[in-house]
């Protein structure tokens, strides 16, 4: 393994801190695949079972989720860092989401197996696991409908901004206006009005059923 990949690797957020000596033994002893995949690959399919933790080495993939049938979430999530860990363990072992290389893309891939000697055996891992485990918790927490309390447009921002993997770049949401006000307990017309005023500004477009969002960073910071 050449010195540039094992600086990648090293600075993943489920194996920084970890020794040279147990990083040398997760090399040693793991059956893990590095794989290359080119630019329009189909990675893994919603609904497919998890059996590898599975890590973004380099590139870009294009995540497509879909949601109760009523609409769905594009984003593109760059590397690196794992992909859906939270489903390794757990009820649900399927993807959730479906993902497509959008570039170049180089992953890496370790047994469900060897992960479970890896929390075995090696607490930092073991740690770092939980914390983003903890993480991922929190978030799903932040997910809740805000209070009918807030406006009209904090409730719309809330919505768009709580899907997103990362919390930048472009993102495309496939909704019709109808679907959006169920969501933020709002008429149709009142959705339509904020979210022209939110074009207007330069924070996303709409039309024929998709809200694209050009820097999702910008809306966050609204």
């Amino acid at each position: 393994m050449d010195s540039t990949m094992h600086l990648t690797l090293t600075s993943l957020p489920l194996l920084q801190g970890v020794s040279a000596t147990d990083f040398a033994q997760i090399l040693d002893q793991t059956n893990y695949k590095y794989i290359e995949c080119e630019k329009g690959e189909l990675l893994m399919e919603r609904g497919a079972a998890c059996q590898h933790l599975t890590f973004l080495i380099e590139g870009t993939l294009q995540v497509d989720t879909q949601y109760d049938g009523h609409y769905s979430f594009t984003e593109y999530i760059s590397s690196p860092g794992p992909i859906e860990p939270e489903i390794l363990y757990g009820i649900r072992r399927q993807y959730a989401s479906t993902y497509i290389t959008a570039s170049d893309c180089r992953l890496l891939k370790i047994p469900k197996t060897d992960v479970n000697r890896m929390i075995g055996h090696i607490e930092v891992f073991r740690l770092n696991y939980l914390n983003l485990l903890s993480t991922l918790a929190v978030r799903r927490l932040d997910t809740t409908r805000p209070s009918r309390t807030a406006g009209l447009r904090e409730r719309i921002v809330h919505f768009l901004t709580i899907h997103a993997t990362q919390p930048f770049g472009p993102k495309r949401f496939r909704i019709r206006k109808s679907d959006l006000g169920e969501y933020v307990d709002a008429s149709r017309v009142a959705v339509s009005a904020v979210l022209h005023q939110m074009q207007d500004e330069g924070l996303l477009t709409c039309e024929r059923g998709y809200i694209e969002i050009p820097n999702m960073e910008k809306l966050m910071i609204w």
